[in-house]
């Protein structure tokens, strides 16, 4: 049976921000735990949770991990990432070797793209993979489908998504559709493009862009929400097709979870075997990344995380 991160990484994890009292678990007065509340509450899926953990381990960003048990007995292992854009954080796109897509550089897991990122002198704190990649409009090499901007430079290679998260040049954090933001391109600092609507303006968004297989299949997901005020940016990350430690969403568990953390807008991102969470690790002056959730490409026998066209880095300004 596979370990969920609580199980194998936990002491680790636990200890290092337990040093600068920045933890706190399983208490039934703690944010993190009333956060799991309202999502099971808000899904009849879910039967109960355990083993809640929330982390700050840096001042306006905080991680909420749990395992949750479905009322089909088997269980899903959530993360629910925080960031408060008004502590002095920031968000960033990543590239695989944080180099611009004119220079066909293919595909890097979000460990790599991370410590590029870092490497070029951008303090990286956590990450997370970003958009659907393909071979789109001619091109002889991966690269994401939508929009991406990068520190005010558009690096994009299509066009393809119809949602965009973006942040101006002043700082404000968005989540619009494809031809509002054209309305304001030229203020923008950092984008990417992002799959389907899950969330919009408040209500649960359907649309028969939804699949059937996306619709009826659990799988890993990533997906991410921007709270009504524009302040808060939320990163969902679930585990899946490891039966006995996580599952995998459904859709519905998504939009529900979106609704739970008090998303105004939200949109999936690409996931299945690409979904990862990766944090800075610091030892002994030498900083690096690991990873806290359990992509399903390493219990399929891969000795890295999938490599992905880009990802979202929370960076300090």
């Amino acid at each position: 049976m596979k370990k969920s991160f609580c199980q194998l990484f936990r002491p680790v994890f636990l200890l290092s921000v337990l040093v600068f009292g920045l933890i706190s678990c399983t208490q039934r007065t703690d944010a993190g735990w009333n956060l799991m509340e309202k999502v099971k509450d808000n899904n009849p899926r879910i039967a109960g949770f355990s083993e809640v953990v929330t982390a700050r381990p840096y001042e306006g960003l905080t991680i909420v991990e749990s395992n949750l048990l479905m009322q089909d007995s088997t269980e899903n292992h959530l993360f629910i990432v925080e960031v408060d854009m008004e502590s002095g954080l920031s968000l960033r796109p990543s590239s695989p070797q944080d180099m611009p897509y004119s220079k066909k550089i293919g595909l890097q897991d979000m460990l790599g793209q991370a410590q590029a990122a870092e490497d070029n002198g951008h303090k990286v704190l956590l990450a997370i993979n970003a958009d659907v990649f393909g071979f789109y409009e001619g091109l002889d090499f991966l690269s994401p489908r939508g929009v991406m901007y990068v520190d005010g430079e558009d690096i994009s290679t299509s066009r393809g998504d119809d949602n965009v998260f973006y942040v101006k040049k002043d700082g404000s954090v968005h989540l619009d559709i494809y031809s509002d933001f054209q309305q304001v391109e030229g203020e923008v600092q950092q984008a990417i493009g992002v799959w389907q609507r899950l969330v919009w303006d408040g209500e649960v968004y359907s649309s028969e862009d939804y699949s059937e297989k996306n619709l009826r299949e659990v799988n890993p997901r990533t997906f991410i929400g921007l709270s009504e005020d524009n302040q808060k940016v939320y990163f969902f990350v679930v585990d899946g097709r490891q039966p006995g430690y996580s599952r995998g969403f459904l859709m519905e568990d998504m939009v529900r979870a979106c609704m739970a953390a008090g998303c105004d807008r939200a949109c999936n991102l690409d996931g299945g075997g690409s979904t990862t969470l990766v944090l800075r690790d610091e030892q002994e002056g030498q900083v690096g990344f690991k990873l806290l959730n359990v992509p399903s490409d390493l219990v399929a026998g891969n000795n890295t995380p999938r490599k992905v066209a880009n990802g979202l880095l929370v960076v300090e300004k």
